[in-house]
């Protein structure tokens, strides 16, 4: 996992190493945070 975020909760962070996402976003929102829960393979840019 690649991460590039100066502001990624550890629940999420955890949850993002589950489903193998790269992160390069300064925020992580609730939204974003359901999709990764879900098991939805995306690539978040910001």
């Amino acid at each position: 996992m690649q991460t590039n975020s100066s502001e990624l909760n550890n629940d999420a962070g955890t949850l993002l190493s589950f489903n193998g996402f790269n992160i390069n976003t300064q925020q992580l929102s609730n939204q974003a945070g359901q999709i990764v829960e879900a098991g939805t393979q995306i690539l978040l840019t910001n």
